[in-house]
């Protein structure tokens, strides 16, 4: 390959890897969304469209709610944004938000990074497939969607001013912050520690190896020290107000969440799919920096530590290292450039790689529609009739699979936990609830004392997944507990008085 293609060779590249995100977009998106935690989202939408404020204590949880237990929704106003949503375009309207963001955002990023990715072809159209595989696993109910497009944003903006000295994008970067404390406020701190670094990286002068860095100028220097004193300022005006600096450290530091909660473990080297999505990329940025042969700036060495050390320490951040990677990494591959198509036959093959990719992107759209009919575009844990049949128990004191939470809370029924996991974990319900479930202490403090569980809450129904051993135990003691619903995938049982 030569360093450089044709503008048509060129544009027929981007075409290619943008029909490939589309393809493999609708391909994956054909079997719907996952529901995970989407519902109890709606709901506090709901809660805080009818009330008009935020809640500040727990409001689903009937255990939580007698305790008092502190609940302030950092993510209010995308709640408020899906319960709108679900409300005005049901289940099909959430579908296709979470579709054309995952599409759109691996467009965004294309286009940001275009003539990078054409000088680093290979790596640049593995890489953004990737991208559009991986994006169906994070997008979809939840807020972190919105995280993730000012990531996106707040990124264009730096860059922007680093590599521009007449740039005025850092204005949009408090704007930025404050949106991202009110929508994700979970991962807001990033807006202020990204001005930081760069910040930092820009205030020392460095030549180490290929390791560089320019000192800024004073005016330049000054510019972004007022960002980020601006941008932490700005997370402030959020409901939690100065809470929310700690939230975020105080979830990494729980190990307990972080061993229960799959989403937050680390990626698995021994899983081929881990191999790909998450080390793979990692390992692609990594080798560009150490076999290109141009220096390394500091602020992308630095801000590639950040997100592969995130990466590496939970795989809910891995699409944030995605929307990062192009921004620091693609400017190290090697660079290959794009191959002119030389007659026919390369033009043809292109044609009919553009040609598939319509198919399957009308393969997804087909399926899509058909799951509409049935009601299947969001995935549930348990079925209507499991949930009428709770309903028709009308428990006080339910236990419920942590799984289920959600879908019950939708329903307006309370619940024992759920998916907001630091709610529970700081008064040890997380860790008890886990412990029953699977009838082993959760924190590996030596043998579970079933019965203190059970009299500590004076459960007084059980609503789990029938793969779970507490299931296995009640059904083994019928004169305590009533088997009212089994379908073989949840079962409920009432406690006998």
């Amino acid at each position: 390959m030569r360093s450089g293609g044709g503008r048509f060779a060129d544009k027929c590249f981007a075409a290619v890897i943008i029909a490939a995100a589309a393809a493999v977009t609708a391909y994956l998106f054909a079997d719907g969304i996952s529901g995970s935690d989407y519902w109890w989202h709606v709901k506090t939408g709901e809660w805080i469209w009818l009330h008009k404020r935020v809640p500040e204590t727990d409001i689903f949880s009937w255990y939580g709610a007698a305790r008092g237990l502190g609940f302030t929704a950092h993510e209010w106003l995308a709640e408020l944004f899906f319960y709108g949503l679900q409300r005005a375009a049901g289940s099909a309207g959430v579908f296709i938000f979470s579709v054309a963001g995952a599409l759109g955002l691996v467009l965004l990023s294309i286009k940001a990074n275009m003539k990078r990715a054409l000088r680093g072809a290979v790596p640049s159209a593995v890489f953004f497939t990737l991208f559009a595989a991986m994006s169906q696993m994070f997008f979809y109910g939840r807020p972190a969607i919105f995280s993730f497009y000012l990531l996106f944003a707040e990124l264009c903006c730096l860059y922007s001013f680093a590599g521009n000295p007449e740039s005025r994008a850092l204005f949009l970067v408090p704007p930025i912050g404050c949106l991202w404390a009110n929508l994700h406020g979970g991962s807001s701190n990033l807006s202020y520690l990204l001005c930081l670094i760069f910040l930092v990286c820009g205030s020392v002068k460095l030549e180490a190896g290929r390791l560089r860095a320019e000192r800024l100028s004073a005016g330049r220097r000054r510019a972004l020290i007022a960002t980020a004193a601006l941008t932490a300022a700005a997370t402030l005006v959020n409901p939690r107000g100065a809470g929310l600096f700690a939230y975020p450290y105080l979830n990494i530091g729980d190990t307990f969440m972080q061993s229960v909660i799959s989403e937050w473990g680390a990626p698995d080297a021994k899983r081929a799919g881990d191999l790909i999505f998450y080390f793979a990329p990692a390992c692609m940025a990594a080798g560009g920096m150490l076999v290109s042969k141009k220096e390394i700036r500091l602020t992308d060495f630095a801000l590639f530590a950040l997100f592969a050390l995130m990466l590496l320490r939970s795989v809910r951040f891995a699409m944030l290292f995605y929307i990062a990677m192009p921004f620091f990494a693609f400017g190290y591959f090697p660079e290959q450039g794009v191959k002119e198509l030389r007659g026919k036959l390369g033009k043809a093959s292109v044609a009919l790689f553009l040609a598939l990719s319509c198919a399957i992107v009308a393969y997804g759209a087909a399926r899509a529609v058909k799951l509409a009919g049935s009601g299947s575009l969001i995935s549930s844990q348990v079925s209507a009739e499991a949930v009428l049949a709770v309903k028709n128990e009308r428990p006080e004191r339910l236990f419920n699979d942590y799984n289920f939470g959600g879908e019950l809370i939708y329903n307006d029924i309370p619940v024992f936990f759920d998916g907001r996991a630091d709610v529970y974990a700081a008064e040890g319900i997380l860790k008890d609830g886990v412990s029953l479930l699977y009838l082993t202490a959760a924190d590996g403090g030596g043998a579970l004392d079933i019965d203190a569980l059970l009299d500590k809450y004076r459960f007084d129904g059980f609503f789990i997944s029938e793969s779970r051993p507490l299931c296995v135990y009640l059904k083994a003691r019928p004169e305590k507990y009533r088997l009212a619903y089994s379908d073989g995938e949840a079962a409920y049982f009432a406690a006998v008085s």
